[in-house]
């Protein structure tokens, strides 16, 4: 528990961001699996164009590789993300098609804004009071949907990705730097208060159990999570969610120095722009955990609920309005389709559990710190419980409560819910200073603690509208929505924010400033890509250990065809992975590890092969190897000789036509011969006939 109240410490004073180390960038040897993941970055604002923004410089400023992360143990989950970006720079007739929406839906509203806080005099110190500003509000809900709608003409969203827009509509109502400057002169020495000129996207959530509208939900400056999409508008704000490291762009940008046309001004610019996306990869769109996520077929969820508050106090507001089951096992069952949720609910006396008791009552006090008042303008004025006396007891006595078991069949979560009188709640402190996380409520409602959840609500809380300005007559906190979101701590989520208070701007039950019901798109995607993930590390382990052993077992082509089956279903997950349907891929390779501990079993009952049998077939492949060899030289031999032959068969073809010609050469001869003898026969006989002539 200690360390999970440093974690908290160390989110609530420095921003994790700034501690993010090369390790979360690069490889090593616990990586299992690599997946390919594509981030899509759309800028649309004056100066976000090719002449300023340097892409290549951009994208050299962005993670190449992101480790995903198990933090509370410090380790990886054995997957390691391969990070591609497309950037596309929207033209200015698109920016002027937004604001046209944006001015249709805005609405001109007075309402106390946190941010824009001065300071009252209270009983022994200054106290931090809202002020109220006139501010332009667009629907958070509506923008993300246009934007979604409007998806084509900025060609799409990725098939295996995510999307993020920033955006600079400074041309819109915005604050601008003489406003700014003046706010905070006149808040620190008291001058007039000056007009104030801003835009916001704004939510509302109201408690579904008792009835209480949240306030200060119209000061987002950026939303998402119902899609794979998320954008922020750089020009917004300024925001209490994010006080300082978030102020609107074009504030900073005159504070600074800043031109855009200059190259250091491109170079600041680009800069900021990477610092967005990296928030937006590390808190969204790929988050690390903060528990194990533990797969399980059948999940359990233990509420015990210990009211512990005065008789006329329950009767004012009974606890059992504020917990509605339907909502949990919905939200759960939406986090993780493919698995059986129970949700179990009892209620107990905290007499019939003495100890129990009695470390609630010696860890109770009153705390009144000047110093908080002082240091951090915080009240604290209260009666706590100290959590970790409580926690420690409950972990170590489990099993007086349920039967807890966590495997693959079954995952059980126990959740201790107490209800306090009075403004009583459990306190979390790192070394002196308490904990008071949440933006409105100024205190921790519940914690995960890897074992259970430990939930502390007050009377105060279960009638919160009593206590705030306007009044809510009759309206409080209930205890629905704290239990989903620690519920989904307990199944690894982390808060959306760890990298930057920004994050916070997402439709989900893990962010402290939406009051969700439900789990954003990012938060399903988490949950079932890791659950794919880790199933597929754990069968390929399970077919490599297989194929190792059988390399020592007679053949089976039982197994040979099974393992093959296996391999085919993983390639056909792994498809479906590809296309971010990580639901489908886990229903296909749901039942491979039970079926591939099946063919382990099989293989280690093979017969061995036994080592005379493995010498002797060796020296066999030996002497097949031999007479290989032995046909591959007769055989070469053999074409040799063939060579040969055609060559002598080929000589005396040649000879025979030389013959041929010899015999016709000589007929030729012999016929000229003959000739030439009866020529000179006639010849000798004419010239006899012409002397025979004569003598006459």
């Amino acid at each position: 528990m200690r360390k999970i109240i440093f974690l908290f410490f160390i989110i609530f004073l420095l921003n994790l961001f700034f501690i993010i180390n090369t390790k979360a960038n690069g490889e090593n040897d616990a990586i299992q699996r690599k997946v390919p993941i594509n981030i899509k970055v759309i800028l649309v604002g004056p100066y976000f164009n090719k002449e300023i923004i340097d892409t290549q410089f951009l994208e050299s400023l962005l993670p190449k590789n992101k480790t995903n992360l198990i933090l509370m143990d410090e380790i990886t989950t054995g997957v390691l993300y391969e990070l591609k970006y497309e950037f596309v720079f929207m033209s200015q007739e698109f920016r002027i098609k937004l604001a046209k929406y944006l001015t249709s839906i805005g609405e001109e509203r007075e309402e106390e804004n946190p941010w824009f806080y001065h300071y009252e005099i209270g009983i022994d110190w200054f106290k931090k009071e809202p002020t109220k500003i006139k501010a332009i509000f667009y629907n958070a809900t509506l923008v993300e949907k246009w934007l979604y709608e409007n998806k084509e003409e900025y060609g799409g969203f990725p098939e295996n990705g995510y999307t993020i827009m920033l955006l600079d509509m400074h041309d819109l109502p915005s604050i601008n730097y003489e406003q700014f400057s003046n706010f905070l002169k006149s808040r620190s020495l008291g001058f007039p208060l000056p007009e104030i000129t801003a835009h916001y996207y704004s939510v509302f959530y109201e408690d579904k159990d008792l009835g209480y509208r949240l306030r200060y939900r119209g000061f987002a400056t950026g939303w998402g999570g119902n899609y794979r999409f998320w954008f922020i508008d750089l020009s917004a704000g300024p925001t209490f969610v994010s006080e300082w490291f978030d102020l609107p762009i074009q504030v900073i940008m005159k504070d600074q120095g800043i031109n855009p046309y200059t190259l250091i001004g491109g170079k600041w610019l680009t800069e900021l722009l990477a610092d967005y996306i990296i928030e937006f990869i590390y808190n969204l769109a790929l988050p690390n955990f903060v528990y194990d996520p533990p797969i399980s077929k059948n999940y359990t969820i233990e509420l015990i609920v210990f009211d512990n508050r005065k008789l006329e106090e329950k009767e004012n507001v009974s606890i059992n309005n504020a917990i509605n089951i339907n909502y949990i096992k919905n939200a759960i069952k939406n986090l993780i389709p493919y698995s059986n949720i129970d949700i179990k609910l009892r209620f107990e006396n905290l007499l019939n559990y003495p100890e129990l008791e009695k470390i609630l009552k010696e860890n109770t006090i009153f705390l009144n710190s000047w110093i908080h008042r002082y240091l951090f303008i915080s009240d604290i004025n209260a009666t706590y419980i100290d959590a970790e006396a409580t926690y420690n007891y409950l972990k170590n006595n489990l099993n007086k409560f349920i039967n807890f078991i966590r495997n693959k069949e079954k995952y059980t979560i126990p959740i201790f819910i107490f209800a306090f009188s009075n403004n009583t709640h459990f306190y979390f402190k790192y070394k002196w200073y308490i904990l008071n996380l949440h933006p409105e409520f100024k205190t921790i409602l519940g914690a995960s603690l890897k074992e259970l959840v430990l939930i502390g609500i007050s009377q105060q809380d279960l009638t919160y509208g009593e206590y705030v300005s306007p009044k809510q007559e009759g309206k409080g906190l209930g205890l629905t929505q704290t239990i989903i979101h620690e519920i989904g701590h307990m199944l690894g989520l982390m808060h959306p924010f760890e990298y930057s208070d920004i994050g916070n701007f997402v439709n989900s039950t893990m962010s402290y400033f939406s009051y969700a019901y439900s789990f954003s798109s990012f938060d399903k995607d988490a949950i079932n890509r890791i659950h794919v993930d880790k199933l597929i590390i754990e069968i390929n382990k399970k077919i490599n250990e297989i194929e190792k052993i059988m390399n020592s077992k007679i053949e089976s082509k039982e197994i040979e065809e099974s393992i093959n089956e296996i391999k085919f279903l993983l390639n056909e997950a792994n498809n479906e992975y590809r296309k971010m349907n990580y639901i489908n891929a886990f229903n296909i390779i749901e039942n491979l590890s039970y079926k591939a501990d099946l063919l382990l079993e099989k293989a280690i009952l093979l017969p061995n092969i036994t080592a005379p049998l493995i010498s002797e077939l060796k020296e066999k492949d030996l002497e097949i190897e031999k007479l290989n060899k032995k046909i591959e030289q007769l055989e070469y031999n053999i074409q040799i000789e063939k060579s040969k032959v055609e060559e002598l068969n080929s000589t005396i073809s040649l000879q025979k036509e030389d013959i041929s010609k010899l015999k016709n050469e000589l007929e030729i001869t012999k016929l000229n011969a003959i000739y030439s003898i009866i020529g000179i026969i006639i010849g000798a006989i004419i010239i006899i006939l012409i002397i025979v002539k004569r003598k006459k």
